[in-house]
């Protein structure tokens, strides 16, 4: 093995900011400890790390770890309106009908009920 990328994510990674998300992360390249050199080998394929020693990285893996940035679309959701006194004022209507025909029918069914007694 020639070594590991790692990647740590910035903090306000997960804020959806007007429709798009803007993530950056900080890359980690951890060399394998099998792969250190103190001598160059002669060799084509090795590098030298930022330790000061020779790491054998044919394809450069190591230098593909690298920090970074995007912005993408935040994912698709319904956009609902912030709940506001019209809302507000809104469902109190609604609850208030519906209060008034429930009633009502429960009026309607109990003079039909004393009706039928009297008969």
């Amino acid at each position: 093995m020639i070594g590991s990328c790692s990647y740590i994510q910035s903090e306000n990674s997960n804020v959806c900011d007007k429709g798009f998300l803007s993530t950056s992360w900080t890359a980690i390249w951890a060399w394998d400890s099998n792969n250190v050199y103190a001598v160059d080998p002669g060799i084509s394929g090795y590098v030298i790390g930022g330790d000061g020693f020779y790491h054998y990285d044919p394809n450069g893996a190591s230098y593909d770890c690298a920090n970074g940035s995007a912005i993408i679309p935040c994912p698709a959701q319904v956009q609902l309106s912030v709940f506001d006194w019209k809302n507000f004022i809104a469902a109190i209507l609604v609850i208030i009908v519906v209060y008034l025909v429930l009633r009502s029918s429960r009026k309607k069914s109990k003079s039909r009920a004393k009706a039928k007694k009297r008969r």
